[in-house]
């Protein structure tokens, strides 16, 4: 049985997750930059796109009504927002191109996956009925 969302919370809901399916792309670009030694491009776009992110932290009240009930997912979103500030101040924290591949490949973008999956869990968003305003 799925749990029911008021409408402006699946609206929410598609808009964010469209977003994350949007950095996800980004981040692979990224990676493909990387790869062809555009390390500065790499640097400033993943710097750039997860410092977007930093407001659909823990502490976003609409995110917080989403996954109030659901530990797994708060304890997803705590770790893809800590990898979310990692990214954003990429330069800070890793100085090597091999140190952003890793960290991009074995930890955000496997979080990432990991919490998209979190947040649908359990959410009928093909619907159209069932839902409260």
């Amino acid at each position: 049985m799925s749990k029911q969302l008021t409408i402006k919370q699946k609206q929410f809901l598609q808009s964010y997750l469209g977003l994350l399916k949007e950095v996800e792309e980004a981040l692979r670009y990224a990676s493909e930059c990387y790869i062809k030694d555009d390390d500065d491009i790499a640097d400033r776009l993943i710097k750039s796109v997860m410092t977007g992110l930093l407001t659909y932290g823990p502490e976003n009240m609409t995110m917080h009504s989403l996954i109030t009930h659901d530990q797994q997912a708060q304890e997803e979103l705590e770790t893809f927002y800590t990898y979310t500030v990692t990214a954003a101040k990429l330069d800070d924290e890793f100085s090597q191109t091999a140190e952003k591949m890793s960290f991009l490949h074995e930890r955000l973008l496997p979080q990432l996956e990991r919490w998209r999956l979190a947040m649908t869990k359990g959410w009928d968003l093909d619907a159209t009925d069932g839902f409260t305003n």
